[in-house]
């Protein structure tokens, strides 16, 4: 098996826990700085009968930095 130190097992690792936390915090700070809005305002409210013969809409956003 190749090396893979965030996995689980005899080897995990011991900073897991302590990273998922900080990343977790990190984003959450993050994303209370900005405000995000769609492009397309009706995409919104786009909510197909069927995904697998519906054509997806393209997802744009506007990000916009908070005072």
């Amino acid at each position: 098996m190749s090396f893979s130190p965030f996995l689980g097992g005899k080897r995990i690792c011991i900073g897991k826990t302590l990273a998922e936390s900080v990343a977790k915090s990190v984003l959450s700070v993050m994303m209370n700085q900005v405000e995000f809005d769609f492009v397309d305002p009706k995409v919104k409210d786009d909510k197909p009968a069927s995904t697998f013969f519906h054509e997806q809409p393209t997802y744009r956003l506007y990000v916009k930095k908070l005072a």
